[in-house]
This record gives structure tokens, sequence and C-alpha cells, in this order.
């Protein structure tokens, strides 16, 4: 019976530790910018944000202040900014290994369209040299006083034509360098910080300060390896 006793005052006395561990306290600031700890809060100041302690005064769980209407606007457009900066980092991260591998694809971008912009350039100069011909020949006709054929003022209107659309694409290309290289310079600045994500924040703790220069700094030089352990 004895027993039996005890073990129901053992039980009721680590219920009631359990209880008195489970009581929670508020920690907020009041109007007068005093912080205070209560086991109740005024629910005026609920909106203001406080803290939840433990019997121990222990912080439990933060509860941040309520935002604004005009805050929740700048927050979920941060909140969608932030999304798609990490949707963009996922993209080149799946599209480059390093910052130098963005250098190299803007080089191929650039030649490719300037290896177009010379065959619109060979283009032109056939298309100029068939104007003259044809515009020759109409000369031809018109010293001896005879109607141009209209044959020849079509080629020379259809050359003219063929040049103009040909300088607009030239003049298109030379704006898509541009645009590739203002493009590509922004995602190098992106693959930096995916590349110091990846390798920087890793082996900080493990290489030296003119180790960390040159992974950070030259990237393409230097691909960061972990050390061999010591036997």
């Amino acid at each position: 019976m004895r027993v039996k006793f005890v073990q129901i005052m053992l039980v009721s006395l680590f219920a009631l530790s359990q209880s008195a561990y489970a009581l929670e306290y508020y920690r907020y600031v009041d109007e007068d910018g005093i912080s205070t700890i209560d086991a109740t809060i005024p629910p005026e100041y609920v909106k203001y944000g406080y803290e939840v302690l433990n019997t121990m005064g222990l912080v439990v769980r933060k509860v941040a202040p309520e935002l604004s209407a005009e805050e929740k606007v700048l927050y979920e457009k941060q909140k969608r900014e932030d999304a798609k900066f990490e949707a963009l980092k996922n993209r080149l991260n799946r599209l480059y290994r390093s910052p130098s591998d963005v250098d190299r694809a803007v080089l191929a971008a650039e030649e490719r369209i300037t290896t177009s912009i010379a065959g619109q350039k060979r283009r032109i100069d056939f298309h100029k040299n068939k104007f003259e011909v044809a515009q020759e020949k109409a000369g031809r006709q018109e010293a001896f006083q005879k109607d141009i054929s209209q044959e020849y003022l079509d080629e020379m209107e259809e050359a003219t034509e063929y040049i103009h659309s040909l300088e607009l694409s030239i003049a298109e290309k030379k704006n898509d360098i541009l645009e590739k290289r203002i493009q590509f310079k922004f995602e190098r600045e992106v693959m930096f910080i995916v590349y110091q994500e990846r390798y920087y924040e890793k082996y900080r703790e493990l290489l030296s300060e003119d180790e960390l220069y040159q992974l950070y700094y030259v990237p393409a030089e230097y691909i960061p390896r972990e050390p061999k352990k010591e036997k």
C-alpha cells in the first residue's frame, strides 16, 4: 500500500513539474518603451511583436510585429523578386560551371553574330555589284537614246531593297551584341554569387587567405579541392 502511495505521489509531482515547465511568459515593449515580462500580454501590444519565454527565462519563440498595409505590399514584392532571383541562380547554375564559363559564352555569342554580319556584308557587296551592272546597262541604253529596259530598272530596285534590308539586319545584330554584353555581364555577376555560395563558404575554414583570394577572384583558374587527410 505504501509503495502504491509513493508511486501516486511521484506521478503527481512529475505532472506538476511538467505543468510548471509548460508555463509561458511574454516579453513585450509597452507604450513607454519599457520591456516587460508577464504571464499575459495585453492585446494592444500583440501587433508590435513579442517573445515567448519558458519558466527558465529562455526564449522559445519570437513573434514578429504585424506589417502595415504598405509594408505588406513591399514584403510581397520583395518576396517575388527573391523568388525570381533564386530561379535565375538555379538556371545559371545548370548552364555554367563558373563565372569564366559566362566569359566564354559571351565570346561564342559575339563570334556567331560577327560571322553572320560578315556573311550579310558579302551579300551586300553582291547586290551592289548587281545594281552597278544593271545601272551600267541602263546607262548605255540611255546614251543611245533608247528606252531603259524595265528589266534593268527592276534589277536596280530589287538590289536596293535587298541592300537596305541587309543593312537594317546588320544594325540589329550589332545592337544584339551590346545587349548580349549587358545580359552576360549581369549573368556573370550572378554566377559569382552562385560560385561563392558553392565553394567559398564551403572552403572558408579549410583554405588560406591567399587561396580564398584566388578562389573568389580567379574562379576559372582555381578549382578548390578538399585537403588531403594526414595519415
